[in-house]
């Protein structure tokens, strides 16, 4: 899956603060014997048999918080998490989701290209703590660890902000850090098991403001930590700033139709890019005055030339844009400016010419070579070279949570549905899936650019995905539905399946017979252009 530019990627690098129990006091009256030299390091252990560093706390009673590293990108995995729901069919198009049964963790739902639109960058702002700015490290909270039980984690930390130096989450709370100097604090936790909707084994206090969200980890593993529960709008906030509602959030709360206090929102209109359809080089970027170059993926240096957008500074999320007031979603473009004013345009991305990838059985030495992944084995390609989102795609990111009265500018217009695979949503172009013409018809796309999938048949975690068929700018790969051996691309296409929905090659349109290739591509025998 590709990303537009970092607003698609932009899942900030994460740095988990795990808390430790600090050294025991003395015995008796005596005053607490110093076990280390105030401001000394030592080394200490993280998830994923990584390891870490901490410091000795003031008064030399203790080390502080292990600090580990780890990377909060939702890895780009197969679906596990997702059911057959054959009610989806009859669910009006602008129902708000059903939130009465759990959801999965998040980190189960991961195909996600979403364009973020909503201020969700980190800005650089200056970290404050009840209003003060942090200027030092705190010396030691002073929690009493001489006992023989474990510090418990307070409630009231919960969505508050937190810095690298720790101390603001208490001994038993997480700093997950956002950026190099802002983070949210939260509660270890237990996570809904999705396996028994019946029961919420969530440990969170106050569910109705809490939830126990996922981080994926670098090392391997996932934080399951308690994050505030919170409403995409424009004008307010209900997260602490510099923190913003991102409707992208949701890839860590623990279920697709809720957003929580995590990333840093917009300051200023540049935290808030446009596109334009001049190409440039991140390495030696020669933009206009005024516009920055922003990468096509994450890491690369192909981008796009673009200027300031709008920031919402009262909710830190990113407000309308110049845009073409006629455009539909689904419609074709090659800048943001093409699309409506709350639109973005899917760029279309060559990953050959543009990006320099290889294609399926190409030697490689590591992913980032590969249009797929890189078979490290067999050192070959695994995965066929496509062009993605070709000749552009106009959408609206975030529509998981616009509804009459809220976010209401970010729902999705007439002819178009509201996508929930992807994390926050977005909206594409209604289509039948025994039309071919209904995606595009146009010549200049090539078979399988825009497939029409029935995301309408699924749920994820009891929500449903989608309340219509959509036009896709993205094919879905064959082992999408990862361990759940019930689902497989059939699962996309209509009941009676009369296009003969299947698992294909990309090269030769023929059906592959492993119906889980991760080579193969869910495609039908309908034609979307020569």
């Amino acid at each position: 899956m590709h990303a537009r530019d970092a607003r698609f990627t932009r899942f900030a690098r994460i740095v988990v603060l795990a808390a430790l129990l600090g050294a025991h006091a003395g015995c008796g009256d005596s005053a607490p014997s110093k076990v280390c030299t105030p401001g000394s390091t030592q080394g200490c252990s993280c998830p994923g048999n990584r390891t870490g560093t901490q410091v000795c706390n003031s008064s030399g009673s203790g080390y502080e918080q292990c600090v580990c590293e780890a990377d909060g990108r939702v890895p780009d995995g197969p679906l596990s998490d997702i059911t057959v729901d054959t009610t989806a069919d009859t669910t009006p198009a602008d129902a708000p989701p059903d939130t009465s049964v759990d959801g999965g963790p998040g980190a189960d739902v991961t195909h996600d290209t979403a364009a973020d639109t909503t201020g969700d960058s980190v800005s650089g702002a200056d970290t404050t703590r009840d209003g003060v700015l942090e200027t030092a490290p705190p010396t030691d909270s002073g929690t009493d660890t001489s006992g023989d039980s474990a510090p418990v984690c307070s409630p009231t930390i919960i969505g508050t902000t937190c810095t690298p130096s720790g101390g603001q989450c208490g001994a038993a709370g997480t700093c997950v850090l956002t950026s190099a100097t802002l983070g949210v604090c939260g509660c270890p936790c237990t996570p809904d098991d999705p396996n028994t909707p019946l029961v919420n084994e969530d440990s969170c206090p106050n569910p109705s403001a809490n939830v126990c969200g996922s981080i994926a980890l670098s090392g391997g593993g996932t934080l399951n930590v308690c994050l505030k529960l919170c409403k995409p709008k424009l004008g307010s906030n209900d997260c602490t700033a510099p923190l913003a509602c991102s409707p992208r959030s949701a890839s860590s709360s623990g279920s697709i139709d809720k957003a929580v206090c995590l990333q840093a929102g917009c300051t200023q209109d540049s935290d808030c890019p446009v596109t334009t359809a001049t190409a440039c080089n991140t390495a030696a970027p020669t933009c206009p005055t005024g516009q920055q170059c922003l990468p096509l993926i994450s890491g690369g240096t192909a981008g796009v030339c673009a200027g300031p957008g709008k920031c919402d500074t009262a909710s830190g999320l990113c407000d309308k844009h110049t845009g073409t007031l006629t455009a539909k979603v689904g419609d074709t473009c090659t800048a943001d400016t093409d699309c409506g004013e709350y639109m973005t345009c899917q760029i279309e991305i060559d990953r050959v010419t543009t990006l320099g990838q290889k294609d399926h059985n190409a030697t490689c030495s590591s992913d980032g070579e590969c249009c797929g992944s890189c078979n490290l084995t067999t050192g070959r390609c695994e995965g066929t070279c496509k062009i993605e989102s070709r000749n552009g795609y106009c959408t609206i990111a975030g529509c998981t949570f616009a509804s009459a009265t809220t976010y209401s500018q970010f729902a999705c217009p007439t002819g178009s549905t509201c996508n929930n695979i992807f994390f926050g949503g977005l909206c594409m172009k209604d289509c039948d899936l025994a039309m071919a013409t209904d995606c595009r018809n146009n010549a200049n796309d090539k078979y399988g650019d825009y497939e029409c999938y029935a995301w309408n048949n699924l749920s994820v975690g009891g929500v449903p995905v989608a309340a219509n068929p959509v036009c896709s700018f993205s094919i879905a790969p064959c082992d999408i539905f990862g361990s759940n051996f019930v689902l497989d691309c059939t699962s996309l296409g209509n009941q009676s399946n009369p296009t003969s929905m299947g698992c294909r090659s990309l090269a030769t349109k023929q059906l592959l017979s492993n119906t889980r290739d991760p080579a193969g591509y869910c495609l039908d025998n309908t034609t979307s252009g020569p």
